[in-house]
């Protein structure tokens, strides 16, 4: 738990440069509901229960950045499923076991992927990848060289 602290403490607080690190998780703790996400319990789906924060880019367009597949970081099973509240999932970030949750942004009607926000989307939309860019610098973002699930994935692809 203290590594994944860690790094969120150390990209945090530093503009668009830690999106350059970021691999695309994020630290489960109690900043994503004072950021204003709002959990959604995810009965009968593989998916489990989620959080999402939803806001509007200048030029009116739809945006939200979704924290998806949140899972214990001890035991590896998912996280928050008993939770039917986002009060309830707060105090469970709270209380319970670290946990670590991939994020999904969403551009209207389109996913943008990972890779594709800090390579196309900061040329091609700047307006868009700034606002991405100012939501996700205040989540407790993982850098990729040392967040648990790609550490581990990478340790098995070599």
């Amino acid at each position: 738990m203290r590594a994944i602290q860690g790094d969120s403490r150390a990209l945090a607080g530093q503009g668009e440069r830690p999106l350059a690190r970021a691999c695309g998780h994020v630290s489960g703790n109690t900043e994503i509901v004072r950021r204003g996400y709002r959990y959604y319990r995810g009965i009968g789906l593989e998916l489990g229960g989620f959080f999402t924060r939803r806001f509007t880019l200048e030029d009116g367009r739809g945006a939200s950045v979704t924290l998806v597949a949140g899972i214990d970081m001890e035991s590896g099973s998912g996280m928050l499923e008993r939770c039917t509240s986002t009060e309830q999932a707060a105090r469970e970030l709270t209380t319970g076991p670290a946990s670590i949750w991939a994020i999904v942004l969403t551009l209207e009607n389109a996913t943008v992927s990972w890779r594709d926000l800090s390579l196309r989307l900061m040329i091609s939309d700047p307006s868009a990848f700034g606002a991405f860019a100012s939501e996700l610098t205040e989540l407790p973002l993982l850098a990729g060289d040392s967040c648990p699930l790609c550490a581990q994935r990478a340790r098995l692809a070599a």
